[in-house]
């Protein structure tokens, strides 16, 4: 015999006990102990019931052995058996009370000693299956209620006979025992199911009905909602039938399984997948209306190439290539470039890998039919995880039509530039050489009325005045279209002044209007700028000579004229209390030759403001007006600061 075997004959090693778990020195010597106990009061019961057994003292010894293997196992079983046949032959206890020898029968004694050690095995077979039957019980106990999944069985009355500690917990109960003691339509008037597609479940499908009707395994997804609590929780329930003696269906065992958070997870990913799916669509909506071809490469603009992963289908209606053109030739970007546009290429690159992220390209590419398309390229460099640059992708522009734009708006802009001076050299010129025979019809309408007046009668006298009239008006048009063509043609360089100084100068000028008028005058503290100075005092004496012009009859003019600095340039501004101006004139008036109001009512040509507006613009500013008839005008100009 092994190890093993002694071990347990010896009562080392019982059922439910491994070598690593063997009994402690204290259990083997009790059981050991009552043994040798048991076999001594059945020595002393078998002397003083000598009488009594009438010679069947093996009997008594019998329980004896018995009740120290069903104690103590198969050792103390034969310990017992061995010192009963050793007491009951030689020192069996007379009646009188003394121990003598009594040698017996050594068939008998050796038959009770077979039967004796037979018994002690049965018992301990016994007692190792109990054992074994209760351990099994135990970890069936344990395994059952320490399981992530509920279980519970059910009889054919729809009642639960059995459910473990999580099949409570996940139907909302405090304990097993709880669950089962809750009656049938109380359990169910708890609960709402629905199936996957949110329809009420009927009971009888139900895979524990189905199992014990149909005597088949079946499985449900359905979702339950606890009533009190609103809660909802789904489940998949799968129930396997077990048969009678007769075949038929007994119990139902169910096995549940709470899957709410995996259906969470699977909404959640239908909903990014929806999402993205949205998204790929907007993408791909975004890539099919760019007009260029969007594209991305491993690789970098070098010698070696770039290794094109995507090309929009763009390719094909600007290039004429399609996008698998793109992506299954090696190297095919550097087909479509332009050869004389190659070096260009790797000097724009190099400097947008030395940028580190993002740049601008502007070289040529060649179609499939030939002709050649200007393109200008947005690239973005992709970095690997060390920010070392593994990839780019962009777009490729085609700005032939910018191109061919850029082109006539330049052309159109030397036009127009030869014809502006063309028309302010024809200005200066016409302005300049009108003034010597404008100024002898006038000298010589003059000496007619000196020495012919009396000659004429009154009509005659009427049409000379008139005609003196309209030469001074003539004169006073060619005077102010000579100053507004002398805005452009005759400027200086612009220099730090005081617009405070010219501010005064204007003043100074109009020193006669102001006494006449008893205008107030007056300013804020004006800053220094950078301008063309005797233009800015032309500017301040055109619009305060306005203000005192067109002044309200019934209140003495009063003019103020300020300044404030916002978003980088000086705001000035002249402000009158005279007769305002309409709003829908307010654009009108600073039109050449443009006037409000006859002759006979304010004199002027209508050129004053347009001069100060071509002043104001000569020093890129801006300039309008705010007004409101019979309370005043604000006209406002801008000058950088």
């Amino acid at each position: 015999m092994d190890l093993k075997v002694w071990r347990s004959i010896l009562g080392l090693e019982m059922s439910g006990y491994s070598e690593s778990q063997p009994q402690s020195a204290y259990t083997i010597l009790l059981n050991y102990g009552i043994a040798i106990l048991l076999t001594i009061i059945a020595l002393f019961v078998t002397a003083f019931l000598n009488q009594v057994t009438l010679g069947r003292y093996m009997f008594v010894f019998l329980a004896a052995v018995s009740l120290s293997a069903f104690w103590g196992g198969l050792g103390p079983g034969l310990l017992a058996s061995i010192l009963s046949v050793l007491l009951a032959n030689y020192f069996l206890i007379e009646p009188v009370g003394g121990l003598s020898p009594r040698p017996d029968d050594p068939f008998m004694l050796a038959i009770f000693f077979l039967f004796a050690a037979f018994m002690s095995w049965l018992q301990d077979i016994k007692t190792r299956a109990q054992r074994a039957l209760r351990e099994a019980k135990s970890q069936q106990d344990a395994i059952l209620q320490g399981v992530g999944e509920g279980i519970t069985a059910r009889n054919q009355a729809g009642q639960i006979v059995f459910a473990n500690e999580t099949a409570a917990r996940l139907l909302g109960y405090p304990s097993a025992q709880a669950m089962l003691d809750t009656p049938l339509d109380i359990r169910r008037s708890k609960f709402d199911m629905f199936d996957e597609a949110g329809n009420p479940l009927d009971t009888s499908i139900l895979p524990g009905r189905r199992a014990l009707n149909e005597g088949v395994s079946n499985e449900l997804t359905f979702r339950l909602r606890q009533r009190d609590t609103e809660e909802d929780r789904w489940f998949v329930i799968k129930s396997t039938p077990t048969l009678d003696a007769n075949g038929q269906p007994k119990l139902a065992i169910n096995l549940m399984r709470d899957i709410t958070e995996q259906k969470k997870a699977e909404e959640e990913r239908l909903r990014l997948v929806l999402l993205l799916e949205q998204q790929r669509r907007r993408i791909q909506t975004i890539l099919d209306n760019v007009p260029g071809i969007v594209w991305e490469a491993n690789g970098l603009f070098d010698s070696g190439g770039l290794e094109m992963r995507f090309v929009s289908p763009y390719s094909q209606q600007m290039l004429g290539y399609t996008a698998e053109e793109w992506l299954n030739t090696p190297d095919f970007w550097r087909k479509v470039v332009l050869p004389d546009d190659w070096h260009s290429v790797l000097e724009q690159a190099d400097v947008i890998l030395k940028n580190g992220h993002t740049g601008t390209m502007e070289f040529r590419l060649v179609a499939k039919d030939g002709h050649v398309v200007p393109v200008e390229a947005h690239v973005t460099l992709m970095n690997d995880e060390q920010g070392k640059p593994i990839g780019s992708c962009g777009v490729f522009m085609d700005t032939s039509e910018r191109k061919q734009s850029e082109e006539h708006l330049a052309r159109f802009a030397i036009d127009l530039q030869r014809s502006n001076k063309e028309l302010e050299q024809f200005a200066y010129i016409a302005s300049h050489d009108l003034q010597e025979p404008l100024r002898m019809v006038s000298s010589y309408l003059q000496l007619i009325e000196t020495r012919y007046k009396d000659k004429f009668d009154d009509a005659g006298r009427e049409f000379i005045t008139y005609a003196l009239d309209g030469a001074a008006r003539m004169k006073d048009l060619i005077s102010d279209l000579l100053a507004y063509s002398r805005v452009d043609t005759q400027p200086k360089a612009f220099t730090p002044i005081d617009s405070q100084e010219a501010f005064n100068r204007a003043c100074r000028l109009l020193e006669l209007s102001i006494e006449e008028s008893e205008a107030v005058i007056t300013s804020d503290a004006l800053p220094q700028i950078k301008a063309d100075e005797q233009q800015m005092v032309q500017l301040f004496q055109n619009l305060i000579g306005n203000s005192i012009k067109y002044r309200s009859s019934e209140r003495k003019p009063e003019i103020h004229v300020g300044a404030a600095l916002q978003k980088g340039e000086w705001v000035f501004s002249v402000r009158d209390n005279g007769i305002g101006i309409d709003e829908q004139y307010l654009d009108r008036v600073f039109v050449i030759f443009q006037r409000l109001h006859n002759r006979g009512e304010f004199s002027g040509t209508g050129i004053g403001l347009s001069i100060c507006k071509k002043v104001v613009e000569r020093h890129s500013g801006r300039m309008w007006a705010e007004s409101e008839i019979g309370k005043g005008t604000t006209f406002y100009f801008t000058i950088p600061a």
